[in-house]
């Protein structure tokens, strides 16, 4: 799902209540980039809010995709609508860790097998 937001604020909340609601006891990695010097957070679904509102502070506009079924645990992403004119595309990913107690190797899952044959 995409959503545009006109106050970075209001965006953390609607990814953190999304997360909240699908994954109540998971562990998160939330992630600047560019990164800079400590933008770059593990929390808890319930922390989400403010590491998101902290971590988007400056963005304007804010796109949101959100996709809580994303097989590599990538659930959201959160970009700077303000990008352009010579500044950097900025955005803030949120990557599932944990899951109930179960740990997800975010990026070292195995590639899926084709559902085709090649000739």
């Amino acid at each position: 799902m995409s959503e545009r937001f006109r106050e970075s604020d209001k965006a953390a909340g609607y990814v953190s209540a999304g997360l909240t609601h699908d994954f109540p006891d998971a562990r998160l990695e939330v992630v600047r980039i560019p990164s800079k010097r400590g933008r770059q957070r593990a929390c808890s679904t319930m922390e989400l809010e403010k590491v998101l509102k902290e971590l988007c502070r400056d963005f304007g506009q804010t796109q949101v995709d959100y996709h809580p079924n994303n097989t590599y645990g990538f659930v959201a992403e959160l970009r700077n609508g303000q990008a352009g004119n010579g500044r950097p595309l900025e955005r803030v990913v949120v990557l599932l860790t944990d899951v109930k107690g179960r740990p997800l190797a975010v990026g070292s899952r195995p590639t899926p097998r084709p559902t085709f044959e090649l000739d």
